[in-house]
């Protein structure tokens, strides 16, 4: 409050976008958070003084490297390049996160997540079970839709690492 109270009065203020939000969460004591997709889930406020963001869906999935790519829409920036892993969040449509945790991959989805061991077992489990207690069965065709997706972001991480670049021109194929 203090911050806000001190940052109004800054001849800045009016023109800027605030983006609040956190690296990872603390311990949880309410069961809803107390699973291993939780420990990511952490808000991020955006804020700006004299617009108001209707229409954003506030449940969507968000991961930090959306951050930048949200920002360049924001300001009306064509990118140059493209990082193939963020989506501005003022983009509508499907949106998933990836997590890594101690071995394992998380892919995450507003509806389901899958996780990946590297010794080649994928499990799907729903949103509403973040104890992860009774792997989903059904849908097969939605599993291996993620399956594939969860394949192709540890791909172009990992050979964006290697590379060290995870930004393509526009237009280059991969």
């Amino acid at each position: 409050r203090k911050f806000f109270e001190t940052a109004e009065k800054q001849d800045w203020y009016k023109n800027t976008l605030f983006i609040i939000t956190a690296d990872h969460t603390s311990e949880n004591f309410r069961k809803e958070y107390a699973n291993e997709i939780s420990k990511y889930r952490v808000p991020i406020l955006l804020f700006h003084p004299r617009l108001k963001f209707a229409g954003l869906d506030s449940s969507q999935i968000v991961s930090h490297i959306d951050i930048t790519v949200t920002i360049l829409d924001f300001l009306g920036f064509s990118q140059k390049e493209m990082n193939y892993l963020g989506k501005s969040i003022f983009v509508p449509g499907a949106r998933s996160a990836v997590n890594y945790l101690e071995g394992r991959y998380f892919l995450i989805m507003k509806d389901y997540f899958l996780q990946y061991n590297w010794n080649g077992d994928y499990k799907m489990y729903s949103m509403k079970d973040g104890d992860q207690r009774e792997p989903l069965l059904e849908p097969l065709d939605r599993k291996d839709n993620l399956i594939q997706r969860m394949k192709a972001t540890i791909q172009y991480f990992s050979l964006g690492l290697w590379d060290n670049r995870l930004y393509y021109p526009i237009g280059r194929s991969l």
